[in-house]
């Protein structure tokens, strides 16, 4: 047999062993993305001090802020304390709205009036929606969130529409930047013990039918490496969650410590720079250990606006129209869709996206997906690494991005306020072809 045809025999048997996967296996995780409960360890004291204030009357702790770096779960905790039953009976409307760096006030202020005053309809005059905003917070016991808050100046435009020291609402917000509402009450998130890594570890990455409580040789040495890999993660809660979704697909204590031992060449080229370059390289371990067949669909997802849902049946289309799907990996009884569906479960399986649940479908597992914004960063970096994808921004571009077009296979142009975005493809050494499809012809 020649080498290109023992090539191709092995490929084509991977390829059906991709495919026979045990869909019990792929699904046993599905609601990961959304309840955050399932793997929530530690922060025990966090939510106790933040449900203190939060509830308070104390009108001095209007304003709190959750810092901390990307990755530590500033979110997951803000979340916690929204949905807690204490903080439910104690407000009478609640409001939560991701600012993110591409900052619009009006659509913050228009998402919040929704939330506590539903069916309150679109308020088309920005003086307008300002005043009746503020005019429901002196009306009622409000709580709002305002998750992952990038600059200072955008906390500033915000605070105005608060009656702060005027009435019992309450204003949460999350944020990398600890000089946001920094003359207020500043809650800094830090990393989780060693033993808190370690339980949460477990519960991404063992097996269900794995005990604790049952010693044996090889339980022990999965946990000596499994804590040196927390330790190696920094103890951050998404590096232990990337790593655990890399791990749950490995049996052995000598498959865990190859990973360990990976983790270990990535972090070499980080030392000495802080930890959030170092978490960056945990999740490119994660990237480069993907399937070859799912690297294509993760960065294709880096085509959608950041800190937007994106819709699994108009994505499962892009992958499918896009040859990302192909029908060689259709197991017994599949359609190209059950295939795509399959996809994005093995990425939430693997911690790479999160993923909403849709209960009252029968024909569609998932209602959307996001990426948290360390793995879009990730996802935008690999894809212009390897040619996939360019991202272009007509609101925030300033750099000339026409000598780097020729080494692109793609272009995603965004069109800032309307959410939708163009995508180019073409052939290198050729010109652009036409835009072969919009986001506003497919919602």
């Amino acid at each position: 047999m020649s080498r290109m045809a023992y090539l191709t025999q092995s490929l084509e048997s991977i390829t059906k062993e991709e495919s026979s996967i045990d869909n019990t296996q792929l699904w046993s995780r599905k609601t990961y993305g959304h309840e955050v409960e399932e793997h929530f360890v530690g922060m025990e004291d966090d939510i106790s001090v933040l449900e203190t204030l939060v509830t308070s009357d104390d009108r001095s702790d209007k304003v709190i802020s959750i810092c901390g770096m990307g990755g530590l779960g500033k979110t997951t905790l803000a979340t916690k304390i929204y949905n807690g039953e204490v903080v439910r009976r104690r407000f009478e409307a609640r409001a939560w709205v991701c600012v993110s760096q591409q900052f619009q006030p009006k659509a913050v202020f228009q998402g919040l009036l929704n939330q506590l005053v539903p069916n309150q309809g679109e308020v088309k005059d920005e003086n307008e929606l300002v005043r009746k905003l503020y005019q429901v917070q002196l009306e009622k016991k409000c709580l709002v969130v305002l998750d992952d808050i990038w600059e200072v100046n955008h906390w500033n435009i915000l605070s105005r529409v608060f009656p702060i020291g005027e009435a019992c609402c309450k204003v949460v917000l999350t944020s990398r930047n600890e000089k946001v509402a920094a003359t207020e009450y500043v809650h800094k998130l830090e990393c989780l013990s060693e033993e808190e890594g370690w339980e949460l570890l477990q519960k991404i990455a063992l097996p269900i039918n794995y005990s604790p409580d049952l010693i044996t040789t090889e339980s022990k040495l999965l946990e000596d490496e499994g804590k040196e890999i927390v330790r190696k993660c920094g103890c951050l809660p998404l590096a232990i969650s990337i790593i655990g979704g890399i791990l749950r697909q490995k049996k052995s204590s000598s498959e865990w410590e190859e990973v360990k031992k990976n983790i270990d060449s990535y972090l070499k080229r980080g030392e000495g720079v802080g930890k959030d370059t170092r978490i960056m390289q945990i999740l490119d371990l994660s990237y480069n250990v993907l399937p070859y067949n799912l690297k294509p669909c993760f960065l294709y997802l880096g085509c959608f606006q950041e800190d937007r849902d994106i819709e699994t049946k108009q994505l499962y289309l892009l992958w499918m129209a896009e040859g990302m799907i192909s029908s060689k990996n259709k197991g017994r009884g599949e359609t190209l869709r059950d295939v795509a569906e399959r996809y994005l479960c093995e990425l939430a399986n693997r911690c790479m996206i999160q993923v909403k649940v849709d209960e009252y479908s029968i024909h569609n597992r998932f209602e959307s997906c996001r990426l948290h914004d360390l793995m879009r960063d990730l996802c935008l970096s690999k894809g212009k690494e390897e040619e996939f994808v360019q991202v272009v921004d007509k609101q925030r571009q300033t750099e000339d991005i026409g000598s780097s077009l020729g080494r692109t296979r793609r272009l995603a142009v965004h069109k800032g306020k309307t959410g939708g975005f163009t995508i180019c493809i073409w052939e290198k050494k050729s010109k652009p072809k036409v835009p072969f499809i919009t986001r506003e012809h497919i919602l």
